[in-house]
């Protein structure tokens, strides 16, 4: 076997090996950007986006309105806590909700009793409680 033939395997077998790892680190995507489309699709009663967001058979007991605006920019989200298979994302700050009537009330995060989002890994992230 000349040298070009070995080289080319060794590259071959490099390229396997690294595309089989790439899939063992696949994306789960932002816990943070999943918390914050989850929480105002949970507010907005877009309960298709809601679901997608969730973990399997977990059913939330909110009911949001589909002609509410939500204006999250000062919603502070942060990861508290991450292991491989689970993360728990922190949530401050205030909401601003705006109805179809154009009425405005803004909302502290604290008062309203939303502190913690707990995701676990189910082919991404997915919400799985809210503490």
């Amino acid at each position: 076997m000349r040298w070009f033939e070995r080289a080319a395997r060794w590259a071959l077998a490099a390229l396997v090996i690294g595309g089989a790892l790439a899939a063992c680190q696949r994306d789960k995507g932002d816990p943070v950007d999943i918390s914050r489309q989850f929480i105002v699709a949970l507010w907005t009663a877009d309960d298709e986006r809601a679901q997608m967001l969730s973990c399997k058979d977990t059913t939330w007991n909110m009911a949001g309105d589909s002609s509410l605006t939500v204006d999250a920019a000062r919603m502070a989200f942060e990861v508290a806590r991450e292991t491989d298979d689970q993360v728990e994302v922190t949530v401050s700050g205030s909401v601003t909700f705006i109805s179809a009537e154009g009425q405005i009330e803004v909302r502290n995060l604290d008062e309203m009793g939303i502190a913690r989002f707990v995701l676990r890994d189910q082919n991404g992230w997915k919400v799985c409680d809210i503490r």
